[in-house]
């Protein structure tokens, strides 16, 4: 007896083998071959990896060695160390070499897509650059697939319903767990005014799926590689955000979705690490999603956003019921370079400012980390006294110029503050900072009746 129930265990583990082996992992996919496992390693992140050793030999590639996808693959590859490697060194290569098709985009007309074709003429569109990097993919000995869905393009805007596929990327298999790249958005980003700009960007690389998820969406849910996949209504709804959001560690705080109903002011709270900078800009949306040229709208006076405590927020007044665009840009305080597009709100507004405004800041406010307590009205009326005050990080001395007239604020418990009767004109405040021998502007106040 007792042998016989040993082989009846065996018996049943056997099986159990044969039904994981068989039926685990989703049967059979559409083209009928055995679908493979959707998962990835968690403790395996791009971020911590160094490509320098061969970054150089991608970019250096040689005409002979271009010459058919087969020697492509071999001469790229030769001296990776991994599958990794392989990957990095295909996607590098392609997108330093291909450049997006912009003629064939708009008119519709995208020619031969095969891969030859594409190493040809170093020129596609999405799915082009996805069939060149799964063709070197096969020749290298990489697992490789191409994903199709929908994705917030060059001509997205915030809270906008896609009706249909709009884009394709890779996934590849690396130790046995699948990573994301998109080659086409790597290699630079189509422009509002319909130019490429081409540059390079390694977000795309085996870009985190919880990151991936704000901009591309599968057609296939197993292929957002989520614990827990979002319906398409979830993706159209989250906040409209750029690689930029990521790269600078910004998240949205008080508001996760792309649009926000309401009356201004509107306020938007997010987090930025200490160094990182952040300034908004508000635009109107007119007929099918254009950009007015109202100018009233796009005014300093109608945005103001400073830190307050650990928050980031921007307030926007917009001067008329309708539709707008809040963006919100980013860099590294200590940065002589421009901001960088990191995230978007549409913002839908019941009710105007009624002639209400903000007052214009300067470039030092921000980066001084500077904190306005009041006034936050914009523009103030002659005659009426006014109390200042604010907080001015490393600041000797706090004054506003009215008139030609300096009244210098009194610091207490880390504030400056005190009254000022303004007179008609501007009031900017400034401040002098320690070290510096001039003053800085700060903010600026419209003093009319």
């Amino acid at each position: 007896m007792r042998w016989m129930m040993r082989a009846y265990l065996l018996a049943l583990v056997l099986l159990s083998i044969l039904l994981l082996a068989h039926g685990a992992y989703g049967g059979l996919d559409k083209s009928g071959a055995k679908a493979v496992e959707i998962s990835r390693d968690e403790s395996d992140s791009a971020l911590n990896y160094s490509y320098e050793n061969i970054d150089a030999h991608a970019i250096q590639a040689p005409k002979d060695a271009e010459a058919s996808l087969d020697s492509l693959a071999a001469y790229l590859t030769d001296p990776c160390k991994n599958d990794r490697e392989k990957a990095w060194v295909i996607y590098r290569w392609t997108t330093d070499r291909i450049t997006y098709d912009v003629q064939g985009y708009s008119t519709g007309s995208y020619g031969n897509l095969a891969p030859e074709e594409v190493l040809k003429e170093r020129s596609s569109v999405c799915e082009g650059y996805v069939g060149l990097f799964q063709a070197l993919a096969e020749r290298s000995g990489l697992t490789s697939t191409e994903i199709r869905g929908y994705a917030k393009g060059s001509n997205y805007v915030a809270g906008f319903s896609l009706s249909e596929v709009n884009h394709a990327w890779n996934a590849v298999s690396i130790n046995g767990s699948w990573y994301l790249i998109d080659p086409s958005w790597g290699s630079g980003r189509l422009e509002e005014d319909g130019r490429f700009n081409k540059s390079f960007d390694p977000h795309y690389f085996m870009t985190p799926p919880e990151e991936l998820i704000y901009d591309h969406l599968p057609e296939e849910a197993q292929w957002q590689l989520l614990d827990k996949p979002i319906s398409k209504r979830e993706f159209e709804e989250r906040v409209y955000v750029k690689p930029e959001y990521f790269k600078y560690g910004i998240k949205a705080i008080s508001n996760q979705n792309a649009v926000i109903d309401g009356e201004g002011p509107i306020c938007v709270a997010l987090y930025a690490p200490d160094g990182i900078i952040l300034s908004a800009r508000l635009t109107k949306l007119g007929d099918r999603n254009a950009i007015s040229s109202d100018s009233s709208v796009s005014s300093p006076s109608a945005i103001f956003d400073q830190r307050e405590d650990d928050l980031y927020k921007a307030y926007a007044l917009p001067p008329s019921p309708g539709a707008y665009l809040l963006k919100v840009f980013a860099k590294p305080g200590d940065s002589p370079g421009d901001y960088h597009w990191a995230m978007e709100y549409r913002l839908n507004i019941s009710k105007g400012s009624d002639g209400k405004s903000y007052p214009m800041t300067y470039g030092v406010f921000s980066r001084r980390s500077v904190r306005l307590y009041a006034p936050m009205e914009g523009c103030l009326r002659p005659g009426e006294v006014q109390m200042f005050k604010l907080s001015v990080p490393c600041a000797e001395s706090v004054a506003c110029v009215n008139g030609g007239q300096w009244t210098y604020l009194t610091e207490k418990d880390g504030l400056f503050g005190g009254e000022i009767t303004p007179i008609e004109g501007d009031i900017t405040v400034c401040a002098k900072f320690q070290g510096m021998e001039d003053y800085s502007g700060l903010l600026k106040y419209a003093v009319e009746k």
